[in-house]
């Protein structure tokens, strides 16, 4: 007798296969398969994973990393700004005007590290000194505006104050030929006792002088600086100005410095000019000194054809001192002036 053949049931779980009856899911399609459907056992199909497509990390975006791209205009998304060694897929994108080193290469800080100069400081800062990173200082730049402004206010006061006073009074009289024959030989001689004697004749005292000084200053000056510039130089042979340094206190004795520049002596090039100048700043005790700063020069006939030069230091809008000479120019005059002064002892 003929067996009758068993039911064939109809392949299920392989390849592209309907998924299997099974309570566990695990067992609806075969192996290394995935399946495909309503989520019920027996429908469905089987079919072959496909590889997850690889996950690029996000770049370009707001304190993201950069986008690599050969145009550094997409390194970063539009509207923000890139930050770093200048290379694309380095460094970060930042909103344009943000701080990127909130703890360092801001005003007064320390410069940053990196392999770009121009990211040492942050925008509108400059950095000082040498040439290696997160080893200077950052300083805010100052503008020929806020220069002129703060010299501007100290000479309306000089004008206020008119010429009846110890500066002017001391250059006046420092102009009469056989004062002035005086004052030559007594920086010739590096004698302060002749010094002394001139502001005697002259019947300025440290003390009126030191007065003067502090209405136009604002604080008490500390030197007063006799100079003269032109073709003779005191007999040194020098180009440019030599003047003589004189502490503002009872019998003073000088020091002798050479200056490059309008700020501190600098006057007539086709003569000479006797220049008389008040500074905060103390007379320096070292037998060289280089300082640098700015100065802002005005004529003016209100000044009896005089001209006021007004100094700052390096990096500051606080004026520290100013200068009494020959006209200077018409107007205000900005000049950026490098005062490099040679301190010398009085035996130079």
């Amino acid at each position: 007798m003929v067996q009758p053949k068993p039911e064939r049931k109809p392949a299920c779980g392989g390849l592209n296969q309907k998924s299997c009856w099974n309570i566990n899911p695990a067992r609806w399609c075969d192996t290394g398969l995935k399946y495909v459907g309503t989520g019920k056992p027996g429908d469905g199909r089987c079919v072959k994973p496909q590889p997850k497509p690889e996950r690029k990390p996000a770049c370009g975006g707001l304190n993201q990393k950069s986008c690599w791209n050969v145009n550094p205009a997409k390194w970063c998304n539009t509207g923000l700004k890139y930050f770093g060694t200048g290379k694309p897929g380095d460094g970060r994108c930042i909103k344009p005007g943000s701080d990127p080193t909130p703890d360092c290469g801001g005003e007064n800080q320390k410069s940053c590290w990196n392999p770009n100069p121009r990211h040492w400081c942050d925008d509108g800062m400059s950095y000082s000194p040498g040439v290696l990173p997160n080893q200077g200082t950052c300083y805010r730049k100052l503008s020929k505006a806020e220069y002129k402004a703060a010299a501007k206010r100290m000479y309306e006061t000089v004008k206020a104050l008119g010429v009846e006073n110890p500066a002017f009074r001391l250059r006046t009289c420092l102009l009469v030929p056989g004062n002035l024959s005086q004052l030559k030989n007594a920086m010739k001689e590096r004698s302060e006792n002749g010094i002394n004697r001139i502001l005697s004749i002259c019947g300025v005292s440290p003390q009126a002088l030191k007065f003067y000084g502090e209405r136009v200053l604002g604080a008490p000056p500390r030197t007063l600086e006799i100079g003269l510039s032109g073709g003779v130089m005191a007999g040194a042979g020098i180009e440019g100005s030599i003047s003589y340094a004189i502490p503002l206190v009872p019998r003073p004795d000088g020091r002798f410095f050479l200056t490059n520049g309008l700020g501190g002596g600098a006057g007539l090039a086709g003569g000479v000019d006797v220049t008389v100048g008040l500074t905060v700043e103390e007379m320096p005790i070292e037998d060289y000194v280089s300082e640098k700063g700015r100065s802002i020069n005005f004529s003016g006939k209100a000044l009896a054809g005089g001209g006021v030069s007004i100094d700052f230091p390096e990096r500051d809008i606080t004026p520290h001192g100013f200068t009494i000479s020959g006209g200077v120019g018409a107007g205000a005059e900005y000049g950026t002036v490098i005062f490099t002064r040679d301190q010398y002892l009085k035996n130079w």
